[in-house]
């Protein structure tokens, strides 16, 4: 139901029909491609590729007519093994406002999962199981991959689990006007409500994407959170308890000619308003950068850290003009 709910939002804000199908270091390794490579990679991976169920409890808006004042939602996603002892990677969506969580390993082994961090931006969680000896997955170098490359996803689509689907990296550093946060691996391996949380893999057996949406609307356009920027989710998240995003404070939208972005808010009292920017100044470039719209902004921001100056130039009435700006953390809420 979440699925469908989301892809008819995606659809009534005019940006297509989506919905979400449902130390951690290392270089990337490269390994030749045979007719048995898939195989192989699917034979070591499965074990660390976890099922997810959930249940959530809702609140019975006709509860006057049937007499219960909740109902009940079962959902599945997938996850996959980061740590031995029993830390799991899946998204945000698959675990948020869930009122249990039970993971299934592929052996059969059932244990009772716990949300211990999450960052709904990046649509990441972290979940954790009571275990020892487990199997795990490695996170690979999204920055490496060239379109073309091969590319395996293992998951639990619509309940089905140990699937294993492969095709290419169909483009890389897709912007999705539904987390513009996020600069998505686009992949044609079939990817469907279900593999939410599950891994993509390369060809030496790395995790190189978090499953995360489809599109509805068409065939082998699927999309998967970068695994360096999971990483760095999770690398906080374990270590900090949080995520500390640095933050502006201004409103964007894009510029037909795409020649800067338009400021179209700025929050009081935020870094953008301290360093004098106002609601209809065009950004041009950060650090000398050329800026074209609001997701390359994001993205360039989500790459610094609080307390970093920024260079900012900017036209105000066609006049240039520059300032600087020092980030602070984002608000909660």
């Amino acid at each position: 139901m979440r699925s469908l709910l989301i892809g008819i939002v995606g659809f009534l804000l005019g940006i297509g029909c989506w919905s979400y199908v449902g130390p951690v270091t290392g270089q990337s390794r490269t390994l030749p491609f045979t007719s048995d490579t898939i195989a192989q990679i699917a034979q070591i991976a499965i074990p660390a590729v976890v099922n997810i169920d959930t249940v959530m409890r809702e609140i019975n808006p006709f509860q006057n007519l049937f007499g219960t004042p909740y109902f009940t939602e079962k959902g599945v996603g997938s996850g996959f093994l980061i740590d031995a002892s029993g830390l799991i990677v899946t998204n945000d969506h698959v675990v948020a406002d869930t009122q249990s969580l039970t993971v299934t390993l592929t052996n059969g082994q059932r244990f009772t999962g716990r949300k211990v961090g999450h960052d709904p931006l990046s649509d990441v969680a972290l979940i954790r199981i009571k275990g020892a000896n487990l199997p795990t997955l490695r996170l690979g170098d999204s920055e490496s991959l060239r379109v073309g490359d091969w590319a395996i996803a293992i998951g639990s689509p619509l309940g089905l689990q140990k699937s294993v689907t492969a095709g290419i990296v169909s483009a890389l550093n897709r912007e999705i006007a539904i987390n513009e946060r996020v600069n998505f691996i686009q992949t044609d391996a079939a990817i469907n409500p279900g593999n939410s949380g599950g891994p993509l893999l390369n060809v030496a057996g790395e995790v190189i994407g978090v499953n995360n949406l489809i599109a509805t609307r068409a065939q082998g356009i699927g999309f998967a959170i970068p695994s360096n920027l999971v990483r760095s989710i999770v690398d906080q998240l374990v270590s900090k308890g949080k995520i500390e995003r640095p933050w502006m404070g201004i409103a964007l939208t894009s510029l037909p000619s795409n020649e800067g972005v338009l400021v179209a808010g700025v929050s009081k009292g935020s870094p953008a308003a301290q360093a004098g920017l106002r609601p209809g100044d065009v950004i041009t470039h950060l650090d000398g950068r050329t800026m074209q719209s609001p997701g390359q902004i994001v993205q360039y921001i989500n790459g610094k850290s609080v307390g970093n100056r920024l260079e900012v130039r900017f036209l105000r009435n066609n006049e240039k003009k520059s300032t600087v700006l020092v980030l602070r953390e984002m608000p909660v809420g």
